[in-house]
């Protein structure tokens, strides 16, 4: 004789406690990174501020009597170096940004299916941005980090500056197209819908007050001869 399995159902008291226990564990994950995401934030503006004052103090972390000017004090002046600085400059703005995002959908219980292509995209830009940015390494060092200086530097020292702004391009393509869902048909038929209401309203600004006022006078005329046409006719008809 074959063995029969046996499934156990799980009582209803215990999947309610299981997913109060994921549900709360979601409050708590999802405020702490939306806390994270303010905090990091704060400290990216200040290391923007004070970023060449707080250079010794990020080397000298441990040293107490060495005051940071972050509004975090070393481990935010700390911190910013690293995301900053050491990785992808101004464009570390991004990782604040997802952060607070999963958090909030965490937090409120929203649809969690995008938190993943989320990060990816958001780290494509990232990347993307940094080495953007790392081409104007020479009008502000710190705008693209040492990863898009690095990064930029190793392409230029292959294919030049117009490979490297043809790869910028077709990685910009990439995501209007695929992320953005941007197409050129899509862009042409908004382009003649805007192009079309304009003409109309400004085709309709350039009729002046008296023109209009001739339009009514002309319409009303009309409308009065057709009147006094029915009008004798209704009489003809009476008549015969």
């Amino acid at each position: 004789m074959l063995n029969k399995k046996t499934v156990t159902k799980e009582p209803d008291g215990l999947k309610k406690t299981s997913s109060k226990k994921k549900r709360s564990r979601e409050i708590i994950i999802g405020g702490f990174l939306i806390l994270i995401a303010i905090l990091l934030f704060l400290s990216f503006i200040s290391f923007f501020l004070n970023w060449k004052t707080d250079f010794t103090s990020v080397e000298m972390i441990f040293d107490r009597t060495k005051e940071s000017a972050n509004i975090l004090k070393k481990i935010g002046a700390w911190v910013s170096h690293i995301f900053i600085y050491n990785f992808f400059g101004v464009s570390s703005f991004i990782i604040p940004f997802l952060l607070f995002i999963t958090g909030f959908v965490l937090f409120f219980n929203l649809n969690k299916t995008n938190i993943l292509i989320n990060w990816i995209w958001g780290l494509y830009y990232t990347l993307w941005s940094s080495i953007l940015f790392g081409m104007l390494d020479e009008i502000y060092p710190i705008l693209g980090g040492l990863v898009g200086f690095e990064i930029s530097q190793f392409i230029v020292d292959y294919i030049g500056k117009i490979g490297l702004i043809t790869l910028l391009t077709f990685g910009a393509l990439l995501f209007i197209v695929l992320h953005w869902k941007l197409t050129p048909e899509l862009i042409s038929n908004y382009l003649l819908k805007t192009g079309y209401y304009y003409l109309i309203k400004k085709t309709d600004a350039e009729i002046s007050d008296d023109t209009k006022d001739e339009l009514v006078t002309v319409e009303f005329e009309n409308q009065k001869e057709t009147l006094e046409n029915k009008a004798e006719i209704n009489k003809k008809s009476d008549e015969l």
